[in-house]
């Protein structure tokens, strides 16, 4: 029993203090994410599995407020923050959901606010230089040991308090990195952007998933 209380009160000391130099960081990169509202991005990303099998590609992501479009080779996401719509290429299917943000939770302004969540342990962990820009690193640990991603590392620019690249692992092997080639504040893009309409497609089944 003493153990337990032991452990336990390990965990809330951890959770109570986390790296103030890394909370610093963070909060400016969470205030410039707010200043610059509604996002365009583009990005590449590589995955390797447990079998090291590698999948590497690219996207475009736009965002503004709780819409957002997610643009890559086999699929595309329309949200206008009410429904949202799936567009699986290879099977020429449409799916309509209800928006769910958690989907989004590797969008740059959602792991800005990771250290805000109360679900991990965060530290400095180091700098780099990456596509001549000087970086620093602060890593993520889950709580909760029951969570399959063990760790997030983020990237960010000493220059412009922007994340450069994260990369997470999973305890099953497998390893996935996304570097934002490009992130810019654009607030011209307008809400039809965030639309979807499946009546321009021919021939595609459309499967609405959401609860009556």
């Amino acid at each position: 029993m003493k153990t337990l209380v032991l452990l336990f009160a390990t965990q809330c000391i951890l959770f109570a203090h986390p790296d103030p130099k890394a909370k610093m960081l963070l909060d400016n990169v969470h205030k410039q994410y707010k200043k610059m509202g509604t996002l365009e991005i583009f990005f590449s990303y590589e995955q390797t599995n447990d079998k090291k099998n590698k999948i590497s590609n690219s996207g475009q992501l736009l965002s503004k407020g709780s819409q957002f479009k997610l643009i890559l080779p086999d699929m595309e996401i329309y949200s206008n923050g009410k429904i949202q719509y799936t567009y699986l290429k290879n099977n020429n299917e449409v799916q309509i959901t209800t928006p769910d943000e958690k989907e989004n939770k590797y969008h740059p302004k959602f792991l800005s606010a990771i250290y805000l969540s109360g679900t991990h342990n965060f530290s400095l962990s180091g700098k780099e230089k990456f596509a001549g820009k000087s970086l620093t690193i602060v890593e993520f640990i889950p709580i909760d040991k029951m969570e399959s991603i063990n760790k997030i590392r983020l990237y960010i620019s000493e220059k412009s308090n922007l994340i450069e690249k994260v990369e997470w692992s999973e305890k099953k092997g497998s390893n996935t990195i996304v570097t934002f080639t490009k992130t810019a504040a654009n607030n011209l893009i307008p809400d039809t952007a965030f639309e979807f309409n499946t009546k321009s497609l021919k021939g595609v089944h459309i499967e609405d998933l959401r609860e009556e």
